[in-house]
């Protein structure tokens, strides 16, 4: 995942808009309701994209832009060169260029869904809003996840309540490891009371019968659990165009093609930035 914020408001990575010179793509960009641009925040380093655009636009339409590029000089040393102590300038080199876009358009399903805002735990990483995320489960059920896409509510079906873990690079678990089958099953920092079958997430928004990890104990939480509300973003790409160019000294090759249509989602919580889990490609 990745945070994307308002292009004129973020200090990290803001790029301008670059249009794909292919036959295959047309840049559709009109005058869009919002421009955000990323990546950055807490996950910026995790993710593989160098620059990512995401426009907004009238009637529910969007294009999200990704592009990353790499460049590298290698130099190799020859026994002439050496020999006759020639400066790493005068040796022979090789100057090589890798850049891809990936451009994604379609439309755009916004909700308002309701949140829950957890405070109060030692954890820091925990005092924040969690919103369900349908499309990332724990053994069917689906997950919360915080505004910062580091940690995530899951339900543990062993113990009937829900669980308060985060992903491998903020420390955490992971959410592939810790369902019934995986190697820290039923693992997390906090948990909650007990649920009910009738509704198993009644017990998101009590504050009563939490615990947290202490010193390797779990101890009862004075916490405060509150009701709040996050806008989810559902993106149907039907078009998607992928293009890879690479340059070696003289030598040059571009490589461009259309991909299936892709579902991907994000979140937002008030005007803050959109954190959206990024299609792979």
């Amino acid at each position: 995942s990745a945070s994307i914020g308002a292009a004129s408001q973020c200090s990290h990575a803001t790029t301008t808009a670059t249009k794909i010179n292919s036959e295959a793509s047309r840049l559709k960009v009109d005058v869009p309701v919002e421009s955000l641009s990323g990546p950055h925040g807490q996950n910026a380093e995790l993710c593989s994209w160098s620059s990512v655009m995401l426009y907004l636009k009238p009637g529910g339409l969007f294009n999200l832009e990704m592009w990353k590029f790499h460049e590298s000089f290698t130099t190799y040393p020859s026994k002439h060169s050496i020999a006759a102590g020639a400066k790493a300038a005068d040796r022979p080199s090789t100057h090589q260029i890798a850049e891809v876009r990936y451009t994604l358009y379609g439309t755009c399903i916004a909700r308002l869904e309701p949140a829950v805002r957890l405070s109060g735990f030692e954890r820091e990483k925990l005092n924040q809003a969690f919103a369900r995320d349908s499309a990332q489960l724990v053994d069917g059920n689906p997950t919360w996840w915080s505004a910062d896409g580091q940690s995530f509510l899951y339900f543990a079906q062993q113990y009937n309540h829900w669980k308060a873990n985060a992903v491998r690079a903020a420390g955490g678990d992971g959410i592939r490891n810790v369902g019934t089958s995986g190697k820290k099953a039923g693992c997390g920092w906090a948990h909650s009371n007990v649920t009910s079958a009738a509704n198993p997430e009644a017990v998101l928004w009590t504050s009563d019968g939490w615990f947290e990890v202490s010193d390797g104990e779990w101890e009862p939480v004075k916490m405060q659990a509150s009701e709040c509300s996050v806008r989810t973003f559902e993106f149907h790409a039907d078009e998607v165009v992928f293009e890879e160019r690479h340059k070696c000294d003289d030598e040059s090759s571009v490589n461009c093609c259309v991909d299936q249509a892709v579902i991907f989602h994000g979140w937002r919580q008030g005007s803050d930035d959109v954190r959206v889990v990024l299609p792979s490609r």
